[in-house]
């Protein structure tokens, strides 16, 4: 199973790290980072091969499999070294088979699974969380060990594996994670997406975080529903939060707008089963998520990939280590199968919030064939240098005039091409983000140089009347993680003077409840159409007109029948034509 990754670092942290052990308070680090926590702990995640934890383990819980673990307290453990929580020192610990560890030595009854946010009445003083756990269907075992050397060694506390509730198959493996010098507490999302009977993943929505008592807690923002986002038993593509008794500066993460990003065919039975399911999620969140579609150059013909191939697409499949298609990306680091992607997992990443906003502008200029966009990115928080700016065009939708696949299943239409990546699929580097508040500008430009999807003398085909520039911005190595997004029709810059006959073109009201009108002035007499397409390119609207006399004229547009959301008008006289965006309520 490939990986499900997401790296949630700035987005979900009150401030940055720095040294004070004695600080009675917590802050979720700006270290939060891939793989495990100081690269002590090397083993995998699992241990089918063996069937039982990794030498020098502890046992605290073990149950085979079929036999759900039951509600319960280990006996008091021993940390083997000086640690201090929240301040003071602690010295011995209980393990809640729910997902919590503390160090409360009044706790006698453990608080079940119904997890709720922190701080709560319902939970121990002193606790640390990953709450939220029942027992899983699979069995397995609740252990600790300590890795590293003195002084820097970590004891894990860890969930092979945690139930989900409402689904005992579906299971977690996460752990809490207790850092000797340091006093650093980490959560550390192991491994998840294990199916139920059916196939079926229903996330464990956690509580995480630290609770100091009844009044005062420290939680991942994503808290109580937290979910796990790795899909693979490789500990160098896990994620972990950081909590550190330090002093910070604490920042409010912006809003996240999340990437798709596709890879599939025209002649690929596979993809043309996905589609719909694709089609139907990305259009149900386009206020919410950003999409890219990528054409391979397999398993046969392909005219789309035959012009993107070289450019860009090889580069990204090589990025996203590609095998086979229907493929896809949510956030650069989650796969998902396109086929199976829900509105929840679209939503879980947007709740997750971003370091960075984006302002984007873009333009057509129809005389040159040339898109233009600048993004300005700015940071809410201080961020490295090195991460990378990648700048993609796509294709709304092009619909060609013959099924396209060498498959059983006719393919005509695909929405989202991505046509071109500007300057290339490398992106834009840049540099450190040294002060909250600062600001990064983007500049790109690309030239039309292909048709669509390769030559249309042969396969012919109408490319509707939108293009889209995304931004994102992702790491610049493996697994490639998409911090935000933000996408934009480019404006016609020649929009009016291309159209030299017309001298006034306005579109109202807008956003339209019931109706719009277009209004507009011919200088000389001509042919008028009108055409309005939702986001998945199809015609939903048109109104030939014929042709229309000079001066002023007001052309109503019907809305009620159309559904809330985002559409395209395109206004077209014999010289060429205007698109504007629609908004319906």
């Amino acid at each position: 199973m490939k990986k499900k990754l997401l790296h949630l670092l700035a987005a979900t942290m009150l401030g940055l790290f720095t040294s004070n052990v004695s600080s009675a308070q917590y802050y979720e680090s700006m270290g939060i980072k891939l793989g495990n926590p100081g690269g002590v702990n090397a083993d995998s995640d699992v241990y089918f091969a063996t069937v039982a934890p990794p030498a020098g383990s502890t046992i605290l819980y073990s149950y085979a499999f079929a036999k759900k673990y039951a509600l319960q307290y280990s006996a008091s453990q021993t940390i083997p070294f000086t640690f201090n929580f929240n301040g003071g020192p602690v010295t011995n610990y209980k393990v809640s088979t729910s997902g919590y560890i503390t160090f409360s030595k009044k706790a006698t009854v453990p608080v079940g699974s119904s997890n709720v946010a922190l701080p709560t009445a319902s939970l121990p003083d002193s606790s640390i969380c990953v709450w939220g756990m029942a027992g899983a269907a699979g069995g397995g075992d609740v252990y600790t060990k300590v890795y590293g050397t003195a002084p820097n060694r970590q004891l894990w506390v860890v969930y092979w594996f945690g139930g989900n509730p409402a689904d005992s198959n579906s299971q977690n493996v996460w752990a809490i994670v207790l850092e000797e010098t340091t006093n650093n507490i980490y959560l550390v999302d192991e491994w998840g997406d294990i199916g139920n009977s059916a196939g079926v993943y229903n996330a464990l929505h956690l509580t995480t975080g630290i609770q100091v008592n009844s009044t005062t807690a420290y939680s991942v923002p994503t808290s109580p529903s937290t979910v796990s986002y790795t899909w693979t038993n490789s500990n160098t593509e896990n994620l972990y939060y950081e909590f550190s008794p330090a002093v910070s500066v604490p920042y409010t993460p912006y809003i996240k707008q999340p990437l798709f990003e596709e890879f599939n065919q025209a002649s690929c039975d596979p993809c043309a089963q996905a589609t719909p399911n694709l089609d139907s999620v990305l259009f149900n969140n386009y206020a919410h998520c950003n999409g890219v579609r990528y054409h391979v150059s397999w398993p046969g013909q392909d005219f789309m990939n035959q012009v993107t191939d070289g450019p860009f697409v090889s580069s990204r499949v090589t990025a996203y280590k590609v095998g086979g298609v229907p493929d896809a990306q949510l956030d650069g680091a989650t796969y998902v199968y396109p086929g199976g992607i829900r509105s929840l997992e679209i939503q879980d990443e947007e709740y997750v919030g971003s370091p960075f906003s984006i302002a984007l502008t873009a333009t057509y200029n129809q005389s040159t064939d040339t898109y233009s966009a600048n993004a300005t990115v700015t940071a809410a928080h201080t961020m490295p240098a090195g991460l990378i700016a990648r700048v993609a065009l796509t294709v709304d939708t092009i619909t060609y005039a013959k099924n396209q696949s060498t498959e059983s299943i006719p393919q005509t239409v695909f929405p989202q091409v991505a046509e071109d990546m500007m300057p290339g699929p490398g992106g834009n580097v840049l540099t450190a983000f040294s002060s909250v508040g600062s600001s990064q500008n983007v500049n790109v430009s690309w030239t039309k140089n292909h048709a669509w999807g390769a030559s249309n003398k042969t396969w012919t085909y109408d490319s509707t009347i939108n293009t889209h520039i995304t931004v994102w911005i992702q790491d610049n190595k493996a697994p490639y993680y998409v911090y935000q997004s933000a996408t934009i029709v480019p404006t016609i810059i020649t929009g009016i003077s291309e159209l030299n006959n017309v001298s006034h073109f306005n579109m109202y009201p807008n956003p339209a409840s019931g109706e719009t009108n277009i209004e507009f002035t011919l200088k000389q007499d001509k042919n008028v159409n009108v055409e309005v397409y939702n986001m998945l390119g199809e015609k939903v609207y048109s109104a030939e007109q014929g042709t229309m006399a000079a001066g002023n004229h007001l052309i109503n547009i019907n809305t009620a029948s159309l559904h809330t959301g985002v559409y395209f008008v395109r206004f077209t006289t014999n010289d060429g034509s205007i698109t504007k965006k629609l908004i319906v309520e």
